[in-house]
């Protein structure tokens, strides 16, 4: 695993025309550490998000995007997060925000009240370092639940049989095209060192894209 590593992303690919563009741009321009690729990630998740029950392709796939950048310490993977945090504050979407994933449970009933959300999470390799350990069996379902609501993003999805409070929802409705934009960020090594096999062949990152940097740029 340590030995996988990507292949350097062209930057011409990393400037591209339209609202994408346009935000990694700023987000680029005034990073006080500049980064192409944590930058352009930053705006494709945003535009995932604005998309969210919406827009959708052909065959009803959905523009729901699984990311993940990668980036040593003090690389500017902090900046792209907040620029997107500004912009949908400054909108009035703040409320459809999220973190760190503490359960299943958790991300179900966030999405229950605003079914169209943006986790940015920061170092996303605790979380599969769990999961691979299997010391919380929390973490397991929570990758289970992210692989089901990748593929229920174009129908409906069933909420489980109770709330966190023990009591019964079966008076709830499902999730109807529920929509989860992640933009989880990491440093390399973390993260090569907390994946398994499993979550290669289960489909976990089949979903995902994964972006890595590598050079680190000076601070502004």
């Amino acid at each position: 695993i340590e030995e996988f590593k990507h292949p350097i992303i062209p930057d011409e690919l990393l400037s591209i025309c339209g609202f994408i563009g346009r935000v990694a741009k700023y987000s680029y321009e005034n990073a006080p550490v500049p980064n192409k690729v944590m930058s352009f990630v930053g705006a494709l998740a945003l535009q995932s998000y604005l998309c969210g029950r919406k827009v959708k392709g052909m065959n009803d796939t959905m523009p729901n995007l699984y990311l993940l950048g990668l980036g040593f310490s003090s690389s500017g993977k902090e900046f792209p997060r907040n620029v997107n945090s500004q912009i949908l504050n400054a909108i009035g979407r703040g409320s459809d925000l999220g973190s760190k994933f503490a359960s299943a449970e958790g991300i179900e009933d966030a999405l229950f009240q605003n079914p169209c959300m943006l986790f940015q999470t920061d170092e996303i390799d605790t979380i599969l370092d769990s999961i691979k350990t299997g010391k919380d069996q929390r973490y397991s379902l929570i990758m289970s639940f992210l692989m089901n609501l990748y593929s229920a993003s174009s129908s409906v999805m069933q909420k489980r049989s109770k709330g966190l409070n023990g009591q019964s929802n079966n008076n709830q409705k499902g999730l109807v095209y529920p929509f989860l934009t992640l933009f989880g960020t990491a440093v390399p090594t973390y993260y090569y060192q907390s994946i398994s096999q499993k979550m290669f062949t289960n489909g976990f990152f089949g979903r995902m894209l994964v972006f890595q940097s590598y050079k680190k740029e000076k601070f502004r």
